[in-house]
C-alpha cells in the first residue's frame, strides 16, 4: 500500500516579520566599529608619544631572571583566546535570539487559531441553538397543538361515539409517543445518555448503527477490546465525540465503501507498563491533499480534545487512497 502523507496540527512557523509584536531593534555595528577605531588611534598616538614599546622592552628585559620578556607572547595567545571566546558566545547568542524569535511567532500563530478556534466554537454553539429551537417549534409546537385538539375534543365530546372516541384516544396516544421520541432525539444530541445508561461500547455500538442506517452504500465496523467496566468521564465523552466527528466528515466527504472504528487499551512496551487508550478510525473514500488549505476545524477540534487528555493525534491522507485518524492517551 502506498504510503499517505501524513498532516501535521501543529502550528506552521511564518516569517517573524509576519508576526505581530515581534519587534527587533535595528543594530547598529558602526557604532562599535567606530569606537574601536578611535580607541585603536588613541593607542598608537599615545604609544608613539611616551615610547611605550621601548619603555616596556626595558623593564622586561631587566626581568629576564622570571621570564619577563615571554610575555607579550603570553598576551598575544590570551587576546586570541579571548576574541575566539567573543566569536562563539556571539553566535550562541545568535541560536538563541532566533530560537525566541521562532517561539513568538509560534505562539502568535497559537493564539490565532485558539481566536479561531474559539469563533468557531461560537458558531456551533448558534447553529444547535438553532436547530434546537427549530426543533421545538417544527416538532413540539405541532403535536402539541394536535394533542391539545384531541384533548378538547375528548373533553367536550359526551355523546361522541365509541369508535370516534378511540380513534381520539389512539391518536393522542401516537402522538405522545411521537413527541417522547423527538424528545429523546433532542436529550441525545445535546448529551449522549447511552454514555450514563449503557457504557461507552454501548453507546458508540447504539451510535455506529444509527449512522449505518443513514449511510447504506457505507459498511461501518465497530471493534473494542480490553476495554474497562468504568471509564473516565472526559475519557468516553472524548472518544464518543471523536466517532461522532469521524463519522460525520466521512458522512459529508468520504464516499467510502468501508469504515472501520477501532478502540482498544495498550501497554506502551514491555519496559513502561503504562496503559493508554487508542482510538483509530481507517476508511477506503476519495481521500484528500493533506497539505491544501482547508476552511473546516474539525480535525483541529479533534486534536484539541485530544491534547487536553495529554495525549496525540495524527491524520493521514492522500487524494485517492482514503483517510487514517489516529488518537491515543493515557489512562
Amino acid at each position: 500500500m502506498t504510503a499517505r502523507p501524513s498532516r501535521s496540527l501543529l502550528p506552521t512557523p511564518a516569517k517573524a516579520a509576519t508576526s505581530p509584536g515581534l519587534a527587533v531593534s535595528p543594530r547598529r555595528p558602526w557604532y562599535d566599529l567606530s569606537g574601536i577605531a578611535a580607541l585603536t588611534i588613541l593607542a598608537a598616538t599615545l604609544s608613539a608619544r611616551f615610547d611605550v614599546s621601548e619603555s616596556l622592552l626595558s623593564w622586561l628585559h631587566r626581568r629576564e631572571t622570571l621570564q619577563m620578556d615571554e610575555l607579550p607572547g603570553v598576551l598575544l595567545v590570551l587576546c586570541l583566546a579571548l576574541l575566539w571566546f567573543a566569536w562563539r558566545r556571539y553566535h550562541d547568542l545568535q541560536h538563541v535570539v532566533r530560537a525566541h524569535e521562532v517561539a513568538e511567532v509560534l505562539l502568535a500563530n497559537q493564539l490565532e487559531r485558539n481566536r479561531a478556534l474559539h469563533a468557531e466554537l461560537l458558531q456551533v454553539q448558534e447553529q444547535e441553538r438553532r436547530t434546537l429551537a427549530h426543533e421545538l417549534h417544527d416538532e413540539l409546537g405541532q403535536y402539541l397543538g394536535a394533542l391539545r385538539f384531541d384533548l378538547h375534543a375528548l373533553a367536550g365530546g359526551g355523546s361522541m361515539p365509541v369508535l370516534e372516541r378511540e380513534g381520539l384516544f389512539d391518536r393522542a396516544r401516537s402522538t405522545l409517543d411521537h413527541l417522547q421520541g423527538t424528545v429523546r432525539h433532542l436529550i441525545g444530541q445535546l448529551r449522549p445518555s447511552a454514555l450514563d445508561e449503557l457504557g461507552l461500547e454501548a453507546a458508540l455500538d447504539q451510535l455506529v448503527n444509527g449512522w449505518q442506517l443513514r449511510l447504506p452504500d457505507t459498511r461501518l465496523i465497530l471493534s473494542c477490546s480490553g476495554l474497562p467496566l468504568v471509564l473516565d468521564e472526559a475519557q468516553a465523552i472524548t472518544v464518543f465525540r471523536l466517532t461522532q466527528e469521524a463519522l460525520t466528515n466521512l458522512a459529508r466527504h468520504a464516499r467510502a465503501g468501508e469504515a472501520r472504528i477501532s478502540l482498544q487499551i495498550a501497554t506502551l512496551n514491555a519496559a513502561d507498563q503504562r496503559q493508554t487508550l487508542q482510538w483509530q478510525v481507517e476508511d477506503d473514500g476519495i481521500g484528500f491533499d493533506p497539505t491544501a488549505p482547508r476552511t473546516g476545524l474539525g480535525l483541529i477540534s479533534m486534536a484539541e480534545r485530544v491534547q487536553t487528555l495529554g495525549g496525540m493525534f495524527h491524520c493521514e491522507a492522500a487524494p485517492g487512497q482514503g483517510c487514517l485518524l489516529q488518537a491515543r492517551w493515557p489512562t
